[in-house]
């Protein structure tokens, strides 16, 4: 579990036990969590009933795929527009034998409401919601092997909405300019490679 007190940057080679990550953030069904298994596993379950903790909504960016990185942007909005934000990068300890995390990065930050609202503007443009979960494998008549797969979920009085695509074969720009954005936000610009 990554358990690292915040805002304090996780230091060295801290490993961190990954369990059962997709099937513990996302519902059941909603994605494949052999895909992901080693995912970041303290994060609320923004699905579930009461998730929304006195925040207006609340955004989750999560990727995964072939790198050895994974990356976490969490932007909760409070009633003012203002936010506050999670970013994690882990990696696994040990590639095809373990699915230990090590902390790269774990830490708060804040956003402005002005750049809360040029989230929201990303994000309606993307027309992000109406976009999966899709089969991140196929373009057209193309299978595509590899790639990084994004996982976008929001939390607001109307509900839970979640889409998904793949960065380098399912995503159109538009998502990823809202992933840019997010990642941005977060201050932890390493994950911007994920993207490409």
């Amino acid at each position: 579990m990554l358990r690292v007190a915040l805002p304090i940057m996780a230091i060295g080679l801290a490993t961190i036990p990954a369990s059962l990550g997709a099937q513990k953030m996302y519902p059941p069904g909603i994605i494949d969590s052999a895909w992901w298994p080693d995912l970041i596993d303290d994060e609320p379950r923004l699905w579930q009933l009461g998730r929304l903790q006195g925040f207006k909504t609340r955004y989750r960016l999560a990727i995964a795929g072939i790198n050895r990185l994974r990356a976490l942007v969490r932007i909760d909005e409070k009633h003012d527009g203002s936010g506050i934000g999670r970013v994690a990068l882990v990696r696994r300890s040990d590639p095809g034998r373990s699915l230990d995390l090590i902390a790269d990065a774990d830490r708060t930050f804040r956003v402005s409401a002005k750049d809360m609202a040029l989230l929201r503007t990303r994000i309606a443009a993307a027309n992000l919601w109406s976009i999966g979960p899709e089969e991140h494998w196929y373009v057209k008549d193309d299978i595509c092997l590899d790639g990084e797969q994004l996982a976008f979920e929001r939390l607001d009085a109307d509900g839970y909405r979640f889409s998904e695509a793949n960065a380098q074969c399912t995503a159109p720009p538009v998502l990823l300019v809202v992933a840019q954005t997010m990642i941005e936000l977060s201050g932890e610009r390493r994950a911007l490679g994920l993207l490409q």
